[in-house]
């Protein structure tokens, strides 16, 4: 939940960074609405404290969401408009509801929802996620290594173009999954078309636009909605397996 700003459009920004920008040169600012500050320079990142007036030096900043706090790498995604970022996730999670069979999350912040799911007690039978960014799985493994103890829980670097890469799953057993990028490799539907899914939430930064051809020889769309976001709009959809 971050709010960003360059230098070149500071003025668009929060109170907390209009204050701070003027003492600092500096390439990216953004705040997380808490009194922490991610500073990122030409030769250092860290984070400021707005509260205490002190600089920490430290790789993970905190994403808040209701009562729950997940932690990222400051390389990695995660949804940084605070304006729409907590009714967007709350609208993903309520169209995942059921319990006792398995989820899969493809692309970033499929963590987020998964220590959510858990703190919720949503039951799901295993939590499988995978990334192309190693920083995303490490993420995943930092917040959910804690349940591993009585939750299955896996989490796999990928390479999206070659479908050899994926994680060889049970095809008999249901799943829900949820699919967060910003490009859907075509070899990623072909991956779930072939698995035994109840519904697929995909969200994307853009309209679907030119992917609705290759999405509509695998999936059916049952429901889209879409959070305006500044100057473009993020697009959930929500799909079900053609008939094969």
């Amino acid at each position: 939940m971050l709010t960003k700003v360059t230098y070149s459009n500071r003025e668009f920004g929060t109170v907390s960074i209009k204050k701070f920008s003027s003492k600092v040169i500096y390439n990216l600012i953004t705040d997380n609405l808490e009194g922490l500050l991610l500073v990122k320079t030409s030769k250092l990142v860290y984070i400021y404290n707005t509260n205490l007036e002190k600089k920490i030096l430290y790789n993970r900043i905190p994403i808040y969401w209701n009562d729950v706090v997940i932690w990222k790498q400051i390389e990695s995604f995660d949804q940084n408009n605070p304006k729409i970022s907590t009714r967007l996730r709350d609208y993903v999670m309520s169209l995942l509801k059921s319990n006792e069979i398995n989820i899969l999350g493809i692309g970033g912040e499929f963590y987020v929802y998964y220590k959510k799911m858990i703190y919720n007690n949503y039951n799901y039978k295993s939590y499988i996620g995978i990334s192309n960014h190693e920083t995303i799985i490490q993420d995943a493994n930092f917040n959910l290594d804690i349940f591993n103890k009585y939750i299955q829980i896996q989490n796999i670097l990928v390479d999206y173009s070659d479908i050899l890469s994926y994680p060889k799953l049970d095809k008999s057993k249901p799943y829900d999954i949820i699919i967060n990028l910003v490009n859907i490799h075509e070899n990623i539907i072909k991956y779930i078309s072939e698995l035994n899914c109840r519904k697929i939430i995909i969200i994307m930064c853009k309209p679907l636009g030119s992917k609705i051809k290759m999405l509509n020889k695998y999936l059916t769309l049952k429901n889209i909605r879409h959070f305006i976001n500044i100057s473009s709009w993020i697009t959930i959809c929500e799909f079900t397996l053609n008939y094969k």
